[in-house]
């Protein structure tokens, strides 16, 4: 009877780690997926608007452009660069989604805009996706008994919403990101960072 239940014992584990190993391809293949997909149709003229509005604040920031001619009546150039860069930072461009996720991407990726269009949009979009991943990824982590990781990272692809999230930069990536770092506190108890997040 020992020998039977050992042997059971053995065959579900060689069955979690078959099931496991299917899963974190079909999870790597989907993420691969949505990398391919932030290379096409890169072109600023056929943006979705959400997607515009960070693509401008990235170059409001970057091009040092006065859009809104705050200060045109400035005559020394290097301080009028200076309070553009100062109030785009701060309260510059679209606020319908803050300054954090805008301010994040300008920060981290905007010395694209100085190359072209194209390489700053497929930057924006593949960061977004890994941002994505990476809060999914930490949220699994911290919420799921390690034997069902991989089948739960990859049932989150199949959410409502997910499609839009990768396809299209918005801040929601942002907001889940900061949920995966509550969690992690949480478990870590640093309550007053979980709090924080």
């Amino acid at each position: 009877v020992s020998n039977m239940k050992n042997c059971n014992i053995k065959m579900i584990k060689i069955n979690q780690n078959y099931i496991n190993s299917i899963f974190k391809i079909l999870t790597f293949f989907t993420l691969g997926f949505y990398i391919y997909n932030s290379f096409i149709q890169a072109k600023y003229e056929i943006l979705f608007i959400d997607e515009r509005l960070l693509i401008d604040d990235i170059y409001n920031f970057w091009l040092i452009d006065d859009t809104f001619n705050r200060f045109a009546k400035s005559e020394d150039s290097f301080l009028k660069s200076i309070l553009i860069i100062g109030t785009e930072l701060a309260y510059g461009g679209d606020l319908r989604y803050g300054r954090l996720w805008s301010n994040f991407f300008t920060l981290t990726i905007g010395y694209f805009s100085l190359i072209n269009d194209s390489f700053l949009i497929i930057a924006s979009r593949l960061l977004n996706t890994l941002i994505y991943f990476y809060a999914n990824f930490l949220i699994v982590k911290y919420m799921v008994d390690k034997k069902y990781f991989w089948i739960c990272l990859f049932s989150i692809y199949s959410l409502p919403g997910v499609e839009l999230l990768h396809r299209i930069t918005k801040p929601e990536t942002i907001s889940l990101l900061f949920l995966a770092f509550a969690f992690l506190f949480t478990v870590k108890e640093k309550l007053y960072k979980a709090i924080f997040c």
